[in-house]
């Protein structure tokens, strides 16, 4: 607390990550008051994954993304009453903004079919990288589980910017709209298919469906209704 208060004191942003699993779920809307109370500016949300050491406790703590998703639910009641000092992102799921309210989350894509050549699937991985405490380089930090793809690259046997010119690795920053669809035959005619667009690269990959594969969590996310249960919360709470 002392640490941001020292941060806010020098005019510099504070941003806070949480993880979900059982023994904290039911406690979601008191943590973000605790965390608006120290006046961090932004909190991120989003369910413990089953990867490292976390494998050995996810039968017994883990949690489905159902439940977060239901937890999300709940709390937009709240988040639209109290209206939060702080921004919020609830996984791809929604986000809160303390002057715009709540808003679609990153599962939602603003892609058309007249930008499908050219939209990038992920602009992080365009922008971004992660080096592991091991030297390894992968372009976002999930990837070194969910692909092997990524192992062979490290800091500590090649310099960096051999790395970032291998086009297996700067190359996934590339991938557009256009290029998932034509890898992925059952999604080319899926109604939500240009909102959608395969979910995340990373995990794709790390349900076992590649690069190019298809997030199963976003896939979910709109054909199982939980899309429209959120607008329809959303605009109920609003009347």
């Amino acid at each position: 607390m002392n640490g941001r208060q020292y941060c806010g004191d020098h005019r510099f942003l504070t941003h806070v990550s949480m993880m979900l699993f059982r023994d904290n779920l039911d406690m979601l809307w008191e943590n973000i008051c605790f965390v608006e109370s120290l006046g961090v500016n932004s909190l991120k949300v989003n369910i413990v994954e089953n990867l490292g050491e976390w494998k050995a406790y996810q039968d017994t703590h883990g949690i489905q993304r159902e439940e977060a998703w239901e937890a999300y639910l709940n709390l937009i009641p709240k988040l639209l009453e109290k209206q939060p000092k702080l921004s919020i992102e609830l996984g791809g799921f929604l986000r809160y903004d303390p002057v715009k309210g709540v808003l679609s989350g990153t599962y939602e894509k603003p892609c058309r079919s007249n930008q499908a050549s050219h939209f990038l699937l992920c602009g992080s991985l365009n922008t971004a990288l992660y080096i592991n405490s091991d030297g390894r380089v992968s372009p976002c930090v999930t990837m070194l589980d969910s692909s092997g793809d990524f192992n062979r690259f490290n800091i500590l046997k090649t310099p960096l910017q051999e790395i970032l010119e291998e086009p297996d690795f700067s190359g996934v920053g590339r991938l557009t709209a256009e290029e998932y669809l034509q890898a992925n035959e059952t999604c080319r005619n899926c109604e939500y298919r240009y909102a959608c667009l395969g979910g995340c690269r990373a995990k794709a990959a790390l349900s076992g469906n590649g690069i190019l594969g298809i997030d199963e969590e976003v896939c979910a996310f709109f054909k199982e209704g939980w899309k429209d249960r959120r607008d329809k919360r959303i605009a109920s709470c609003k009347e």
